[in-house]
């Protein structure tokens, strides 16, 4: 089994997959701007003091909508939020991504810049799809052995 998707390995050690840096991607939906910025964390504290910076770094942005995936496996910690989006249009997309993914120490926080258009749900969806796409294309994974 591959070692990039969490298997056992033959040490009897599990090793999971976590973004080598800090990534970002840029796309425009119905005249809104999303920028999507993950970055590997390996603590709660750690995932909530970048969300943090990405909104002093943005601090004009309509939205900061974030997800984070704290470990691996049967020891996971996660948190998301919409961030004033429509409820459960945005943050949970964001977890289920990360789930997805099969990846973890992973904070993704997606910031929007709120166009003439307001965005309905299919609008949201379509963009998360995008977002996934353009994502998965940018993630360098590594490896990290789980203690």
């Amino acid at each position: 089994m591959s070692i990039l998707s969490g298997a056992l390995e033959s040490d009897g050690m599990s090793r999971y997959r976590v973004p080598r840096s800090q990534q970002r991607v840029e796309t425009c939906v119905s005249n809104s701007r999303f920028i999507t910025t993950s970055a590997p964390v390996f603590t709660v504290k750690e995932a909530r003091s970048f969300i943090r910076a990405i909104r002093s770094e943005m601090p004009d942005a309509t939205h900061h909508v974030y997800a984070f995936k704290i470990g691996y496996g049967p020891s996971v910690t996660e948190g998301m939020s919409d961030d004033g989006e429509p409820s459960g249009t945005s943050g949970p997309p964001t977890l289920a991504h990360l789930r997805g993914a099969d990846i973890g120490d992973t904070v993704i926080v997606t910031t929007r810049y709120l166009g003439s258009t307001k965005l309905v749900r299919a609008d949201w969806f379509r963009f998360m799809g995008r977002l996934r796409r353009r994502f998965s294309k940018c993630l360098r994974p590594k490896k990290k052995r789980r203690d």
